[in-house]
């Protein structure tokens, strides 16, 4: 008796667009998962990372860090610029 397989299956779970400093109207960002486990993260026609969900979960986070020290980094320039001469 044949081994039932489960045929590969992509699903579309978004499109953004991003602000990019090299691209006017900014970057899209394209984003699909499939039944081998992996997830595809295309910005625009130039770059497509493909992984799975530990190397997600590493970009989210290390994504945090950096929202993180952007707001920190913001807050320390506000607070430098707004001392009194």
């Amino acid at each position: 008796m044949p081994e039932s397989t489960l045929a590969y299956r992509r699903e579309h779970v978004i499109d953004i667009v991003i602000n990019d400093e090299s691209c006017s109207n900014g970057r899209d960002v394209t984003i699909h998962v499939d039944s081998l486990g992996m997830v595809n993260i295309e910005f625009g026609n130039s770059m497509t990372i493909r992984t799975d969900e530990a190397g997600l979960n590493d970009l989210r986070e290390v994504l945090a860090r950096a929202s993180s020290r952007l707001l920190a980094v913001q807050g320390s320039e506000e607070d430098i610029v707004g001392w009194p001469c």
